[in-house]
């Protein structure tokens, strides 16, 4: 009878044990490949030396081009994750690369979700002010750095396409 018991309970113990081992947690959306350089004001030439550190980086065009509406600025972007279809894009001052102004982050690729940026952002040190802000005629998710010196503000176009724009809080 003492061996019964003792088995019944090692069953019962082991059940219980696989049962709260194999619960899965809640999902946690992907935390997406990008790191973009944030020093506002510096040059093409500190960006390039940033994304050639990158595991993997290709260019995507390759010279300055001109982004007249809406951010009148000089724009080179980097596939920086072949996978997600993910850029990093930088966008500056002057036609030689000088005063960065904006980064972007975008996926060409549609199941990468705003919620994946989100998550993204937060690992990145960012958090949402819960606001929705208006920008370039889309509203936009904001959260701040840790310092609220940067905005990355969060938005999905009509075509299905989740991006993060960077900027310097008052821009």
């Amino acid at each position: 009878m003492k061996k019964i018991i003792m088995t019944l309970a090692a069953v019962l113990c082991c059940t219980s044990l696989f049962t709260s081992c194999n619960k899965t947690p809640d999902p946690e959306p992907e935390i997406l490949n990008i790191n973009p350089l944030l020093q506002w004001g510096c040059s093409i030439a500190n960006v390039e030396r940033h994304i050639q550190n990158l595991e993997w980086w290709q260019e995507g065009n390759n010279q300055l081009d001109y982004w007249e509406d809406p951010y009148q600025s000089w724009h080179k972007w980097y596939w920086v994750d072949s996978e997600n279809a993910l850029t990093e894009q930088y966008l500056f001052e002057t036609e030689d690369g000088q005063n960065l102004r904006y980064a972007f982050c975008c996926s060409w690729n549609e199941s990468v979700t705003a919620d994946q940026f989100a998550s993204t952002l937060k690992h990145q040190g960012f958090r949402s002010t819960g606001e929705t802000v208006e920008f370039v005629g889309d509203s936009f998710k904001r959260f701040l750095s840790a310092d609220g010196k940067t905005e990355a503000l969060l938005a999905t176009d009509e075509d299905g396409y989740s991006y993060t724009l960077y900027r310097p809080v008052g821009k």
